[in-house]
């Protein structure tokens, strides 16, 4: 979150941020409740940040490998 943070610092117009997450935050695995967690919040704050950010021309998506 904070490196997005400071690239949307530095990109003052246009630009893409791409975030790494994972499909174990949907549905979330058992025994993995941590890591789904942390997958889901990664999910959420690129939603976020692309609403956010958009209407600087800046696109915010995740790759969600697995």
């Amino acid at each position: 979150m904070l490196v997005n943070k400071e690239a949307a610092v530095e990109m003052p117009q246009g630009g893409v941020i791409v975030n790494v997450s994972s499909i174990a935050s949907k549905p979330a695995p058992a025994q993995g409740s941590v890591y789904s967690a942390t997958k889901a919040a990664m999910d959420a704050i690129t939603a976020s940040l692309a609403k956010e950010l958009g209407s600087r021309g800046i696109r915010v998506n995740a790759v969600n490998p697995g």
